[in-house]
């Protein structure tokens, strides 16, 4: 991922190049998302195994908090190198600097990462002999595994891809675009309503540790379905041409920040202990991959669609709200609690894993 992101910096303009540069651009964002779906199923699965008893909400919903504070982080950047070297020269090269820093990341995560040692569940599977030879199949050949994927992606991972990607980058979008907002104040607006909002998402993990994952999501769900268009209103409202109330948007990005939060921050531990620990890796990444790539990518582009054909400010959050809500329901009704699910175990599947992968 590090690299498809650094080679982003590198890549050569249209003027230079044609439409082979949108089109390696393309690429390369299709490999970052790939990559994503795979990196965050790692990460959760192995800092969930590794949490002590009691607290496997807390310690996972950290990797959450870090996806909104580098969020916060790259609008730093950029606004900072957008002051710096001027419009001209960040629009000419200066854009290229963001993706190239990544190189720095990439060698520091390389470097922790040589020093991690494997996580408990998996030393004690492989004692056992219960690793799976492969995985893919494994996770959707294990009876019920496959109709567990499909209900967590459209249940809750659909949920907390379109509350993410409302609270951070449709806000922005919507301010700049649609409320024609200047560049720095509408990113600092945002960036400082984002960084007030990361510690909540180990809130809400620490507290899915006391009362479940799943009354949190649902709770986080249900107050974007019915807060979502007051609070763009109150946006929209906060907005004029000599007095905007720019505290007043940071307060509103907060709110929404704080409705991603009560989704996010208890879905590493949530998603974590709804699969079959030898099928958990797959089982995580698909629909956190489709989740978030299909489903939360696509929210921009489809938002200005509906604001595009019905002239409604408000119609671009009819998307998000719709997967809340349907989110909601498959939640309460088909996707269980999984608060007492102990590491290395899932109810109901973790004795079938081990009979299916024993007769492989």
């Amino acid at each position: 991922m590090g690299c498809s992101t650094a080679a982003i910096g590198l890549l050569p303009t249209f003027a230079t190049a044609g439409y082979v540069a949108p089109v390696l651009l393309i690429l390369l964002r299709i490999v970052q998302g790939l990559a994503l779906g795979g990196e965050y199923g790692g990460a959760a699965t192995y800092v969930a195994e590794h949490s002590p008893p009691g607290e496997r909400g807390k310690w996972a919903s950290y990797i959450q908090a870090m996806a909104s504070a580098g969020f916060v982080m790259s609008l730093g950047i950029v606004l900072t190198l957008r002051l710096w070297l001027g419009e001209e020269a960040f629009g000419t090269w200066g854009w290229r600097a963001p993706f190239l820093i990544s190189i720095v990341l990439v060698a520091v995560s390389l470097r922790i990462r040589l020093r991690l040692a494997e996580s408990p569940v998996f030393v004690e599977m492989h004692k056992q002999g219960t690793l799976s030879k492969s995985p893919v199949r494994d996770a959707f050949r294990i009876p019920g595994n496959a109709r567990r994927i499909i209900l967590f992606l459209f249940g809750v991972a659909c949920a907390q891809a379109v509350t993410f990607y409302t609270a951070q980058f449709y806000a922005l979008y919507y301010i700049q675009t649609f409320m024609k907002v200047p560049f720095l104040p509408a990113t600092l607006s945002v960036a400082a309503g984002a960084f007030l909002g990361v510690p909540f998402f180990v809130l809400f993990g620490a507290w899915s540790d006391k009362i479940g994952r799943k009354r949190l999501s649902l709770a986080g769900m249900a107050a974007a379905v019915m807060f979502y268009i007051p609070i763009f209103s109150i946006i929209r409202h906060a907005i004029a041409p000599e007095n905007t109330n720019f505290i007043t948007i940071s307060a509103c990005v907060f709110a929404l920040v704080i409705i991603a939060a009560a989704v996010y921050g208890p879905y590493g531990a949530f998603i974590v202990e709804s699969f079959p620990a030898n099928v958990r890796y797959t089982s995580i990444s698909v629909p956190y991959h489709i989740g978030n790539g299909i489903f939360g990518g696509f929210l921009p582009l489809v938002s200005l669609w509906l604001v595009t054909q019905t002239g409604n400010p408000y119609a671009g959050l009819l998307y998000p709200m719709g997967l809340c809500l349907i989110g909601f329901f498959i939640t309460l009704f088909w996707v269980p609690e999984t608060l007492s699910v102990r590491k290395g175990e899932h109810t109901q599947a973790v004795s079938l894993s081990h009979e299916v992968i024993g007769e492989a």
